[in-house]
């Protein structure tokens, strides 16, 4: 299982671009030389990344559907379509031009802590590292939580099962799948006990109908990036073969 979930992971180009950012910055840094304040800014990155995910998701990826055809579209492959088909690798991992854009910004951070804030190179690029670091983490598990297996350790049977809500049950609540972005959903009252919420009407269009005219032409774009058929890529369908075989 992990083994074909990694090589689709790493054939994903966004992906790599997180990881190569994280590993270089680390890898400055380390040649600079990492010291005693190194595990501290090694943590500040993992922390200041949940927020990002929270706000990105929430007031980026669950923006109001656009009336032009062509901007929801863009919404579409940036997030809409994995709500709308989750078991689709080819709009589940971030795209590319939104990758580059994350980058952007929070190399313009780390620029504005050396130069500005007068943090020293070596931790700004060790905050960097970690931060990008923290958004290959993020991808990796999403991957895992959509994964047609069953998780194999606690950690990951909770992920899975309020991620599956924030799909199924209500879009607006669960925002983030990196474990420290529980505390945020909790902190920015987004979370809760999933029983004791109700389902949200057409929670795989974000409340739009199925068949909402800008919905189909989106759907119709991007059918042919599949390697499966319309729902779910080859992997969701060769699981689905293998356990039918197994009957």
């Amino acid at each position: 299982m992990y083994a074909d979930a990694l090589r689709r992971f790493l054939g994903c180009r966004g992906n790599l671009i997180f990881l190569t950012t994280s590993v270089v910055s680390l890898a400055a840094a380390a040649t600079i030389g990492f010291d005693a304040w190194t595990p501290l800014w090694l943590a500040i990155g993992v922390i200041t990344y949940a927020p990002q995910e929270h706000l990105v998701h929430k007031f980026i990826f669950h923006a109001p559907a656009p009336r032009n055809r062509f901007l929801y579209r863009v919404l579409y492959r940036l997030h809409f379509g994995h709500h709308d088909t989750p078991n689709r690798l080819d709009i589940l991992f971030t795209p590319v031009w939104f990758v580059l854009t994350v980058l952007a910004v929070n190399l313009a951070v780390m620029v504005s802590l050396h130069q500005f804030a007068g943090v020293p190179l070596v931790h700004a690029l060790t905050w960097l590292g970690a931060f990008m670091g923290s958004y290959v983490t993020f991808e990796w598990l999403h991957l895992l939580v959509h994964m047609p297996h069953p998780p194999r350790t606690r950690l990951m049977r909770f992920l899975r099962r309020r991620h599956l809500a924030h799909h199924y049950r209500d879009y607006d609540r669960w925002f983030t799948v990196f474990p420290l972005g529980v505390a945020v959903d909790f902190l920015l009252r987004t979370g809760g006990r999933i029983r004791d919420v109700p389902n949200r009407p057409a929670p795989r269009t974000l409340g739009l109908p199925r068949d909402d005219a800008r919905v189909l032409a989106a759907r119709a774009h991007y059918l042919s990036g599949t390697d499966g058929d319309a729902t779910r890529s080859s992997i969701w369908l060769d699981h689905a073969g293998k356990a039918e075989a197994a009957r």
